[in-house]
């Protein structure tokens, strides 16, 4: 084998069966994938354990929920093979992704390569708020040149939804930190930058990203995402310095109360998003809205 799948999931029942089909359908065969589930209280395990005959190296794994770094460090701390390639219970990757991550580490073995988490054209929403999350995951790509580029502290990118490392650089750089239940791959690559390793990210490596989480979970993900950060910075103060604009939020600004005033009822906005009215504003419009309403109700909770 010369690559290792290593897929957490907590209670992915209706997501991860996407996940593994899409690893079934892949153009170069030799490699294991490793599922670990965290504690899945749900019948993940029955969808997992339907790939059996169809992934012929499918290793299942469950233990007590711990949250992503602990579920991909066990999962690379029992992988057979020298390439780790960690991809998200969510996330539907091309025929050709696993062939691509093995070409590159071919060329490239003291290297990371990111996967562009992009959505595939074919899958463009059409509910107002669900567009908005797409071009929110778009945008951060949309003035990337053609072709594989570097990851530098200057044109930031990193995601694990669909990442590649070697399992000796894993090692060597201290793998997740599993204090963390949250911004374990930003720390991951801000460790890995610092240490002068090469990460790459290439635009063309797309997948589909089937999460459709409506405002209210957002506002929830967003919340705990912002408390993660903080929390890592009572681990690395020095991250605040090297990547100013991933703390911005930290600071209030002048339009704080203002935005405050204007999208402080939460009922009244939730209401109003779901209309026809809502839908036919012009994009720009909704999306100032959306980023406004996510920001009080996520941001803006948090003691900063």
């Amino acid at each position: 084998m010369c690559a290792s799948v290593i897929l957490p999931t907590y209670n992915g029942e209706k997501k991860i069966g996407i996940a593994l089909e899409a690893l079934c359908k892949q153009s170069f065969t030799n490699f294991e994938t490793i599922v670990v589930l965290d504690g899945s209280t749900d019948d993940s395990i029955s969808v997992v354990k339907r790939y059996k005959n169809r992934l012929s190296n499918l290793i299942i794994v469950t233990q007590d929920n711990g949250g992503r770094s602990i579920a991909r460090n066990k999962g690379a701390s029992i992988a057979k093979t020298s390439l780790l390639i960690f991809i998200d219970d969510d996330i539907e990757v091309m025929p050709d992704n696993i062939e691509s991550h093995v070409r590159f580490h071919e060329k490239n073995p003291e290297a990371i390569l990111v996967g562009s988490p992009v959505l595939g054209f074919n899958h463009i929403p059409t509910d107002a708020f669900q567009s908005f999350r797409y071009r929110v995951e778009l945008a951060f790509l949309e003035h990337a040149p053609v072709g594989t580029r570097k990851i530098t502290f200057n044109n930031y990118v990193f995601t694990t939804q669909n990442v590649s490392i070697s399992e000796k650089l894993f090692t060597e750089i201290g793998r997740f930190d599993e204090r963390l239940t949250d911004s374990e791959d930003f720390d991951l690559s801000i460790r890995l930058l610092l240490a002068n390793k090469a990460i790459f990210i290439d635009p063309t490596l797309k997948c589909w990203h089937h999460d459709f989480a409506d405002i209210q979970q957002t506002i929830k993900r967003q919340t705990q995402y912002y408390l993660s950060k903080k929390k890592l910075l009572e681990f690395h103060p020095e991250y605040k310095n090297l990547m100013p604009a991933q703390f911005a939020w930290m600071q209030k600004t002048k339009k704080d109360q203002l935005k405050k005033v204007i999208f402080g009822n939460r009922f009244l906005w939730e209401s109003l998003i779901g209309t026809s009215l809502f839908s036919i504003m012009p994009r720009q419009l909704q999306n100032a809205v959306f980023s406004s309403f996510i920001y009080v109700h996520s941001v803006m909770k948090i003691k900063r």
